[in-house]
């Protein structure tokens, strides 16, 4: 199960990691709560935060529990002396029933600080031990206001895969809006209309939206190539708990913190790891009507709009690969 994970790092490379990984290096990092299926082996378990810093001096934190007054977790951090914090378990600081989505919350997540620049990531069990999960905080390069989503295909939905995408204001009086979700998405605890525009958040505050792969046909993927644009900026989270690339039975998180248009590029460059061809998959999601995309230097592979996206299989990789997303 734990080589599905790799299929989502590959996405995450590929949909935000065009940037120099020092920009990951931050005084300041935003940790918008995450949520998963409520049904079945998705159930969060044991959940970490792991610190760290090239630092060979000591360098104070401060985790800061938004909602949670008096609860701040502080501590030192360098380069021999990396952090390993232990936050909890089930719906816990960093989980949001995905019940109660939909909706504004501001007791849920982390906003870390510290005096020097440091490394921020979050580590997740689940499912029995049976799934896990991992993101990196983007640090200075997180907050952005134009954004495009991504999270596992299920081609083979099961009623235990839920795509989610999970916003975080970094200033008050922040207007969040969801653009492109197309006709026929069933949208957990939402009734309203489409788009979803002017959801009003301070910093700190959050908004998930996410949706059961299971319900319809729709919902497979109906969250991928979401526009999430705002006023001012945010910091957004994005993937599945549970979900999966491959057509089988298998499945796990597929989490990450993505970046804002304005950072992403047009060349990259993949090695594989040791995952099955059928799930070590690349998603390219389109922010430009006629994207054309190449592999390996060949020709164009495909053509798509914006809010489409493109699934690669593992049986494209050589040794290592790069494609070429050009838009027109």
């Amino acid at each position: 199960m734990i080589k599905h994970i790799f299929s989502v790092f590959i996405f995450t490379i590929c949909f935000v990691c065009t940037f120099n990984t020092q920009a990951q290096l931050s005084k300041k990092h935003f940790i918008p709560p995450l949520t998963y299926a409520e049904i079945g082996n998705a159930n969060p378990e044991d959940q970490y935060i792991y610190i760290s810093t090239p630092s060979n001096v000591n360098i104070r934190y401060t985790i800061k529990q938004i909602g949670l007054p008096n609860s701040d977790i502080t501590g030192v951090v360098s380069s021999s002396s990396p952090k390993e914090i232990y936050i909890g378990n089930g719906n816990s600081q960093l989980f949001v029933d995905s019940n109660l989505t939909s909706d504004v919350h501001d007791n849920k997540g982390y906003i870390i600080e510290a005096d020097d620049v440091i490394y921020v990531s979050i580590r997740v069990l689940a499912g029995g031990g049976a799934q896990a999960g991992a993101l990196v905080s983007k640090g200075n390069s997180a907050p952005g206001t134009t954004f495009r989503a991504g999270m596992f295909t299920n081609e083979n939905p099961q009623s235990n895969y839920l795509n989610f995408i999970s916003v975080m204001a970094t200033e008050n009086n922040t207007l969040l809006n969801f653009d492109d979700l197309p006709a026929g998405i069933l949208i957990k605890n939402y009734s309203g209309t489409l788009p979803i525009s002017n959801i009003s958040l301070n910093e700190g505050e959050s908004y998930i939206l996410a949706t059961n792969a299971a319900e319809n046909s729709v919902n497979r993927d109906a969250l991928i190539g979401t526009l999430i644009t705002s006023d001012k900026p945010i910091v957004v989270s994005t993937g599945s708990a549970n979900g999966s690339f491959h057509n089988g039975f298998g499945r796990d998180y597929g989490i990450d913190q993505i970046v804002g248009i304005d950072k992403i590029g047009d060349e990259y460059i993949f090695v594989k790891g040791n995952g099955n061809n059928d799930w070590e998959n690349v998603l390219i999601v389109a922010h430009k009507d006629a994207t054309t995309i190449r592999i390996n230097g060949g020709g164009v592979s495909a053509t798509i709009n914006k809010g489409q996206y493109y699934l690669i299989e593992g049986e494209e990789y050589n040794f290592k690969w790069k494609y070429v997303c050009t838009d027109f």
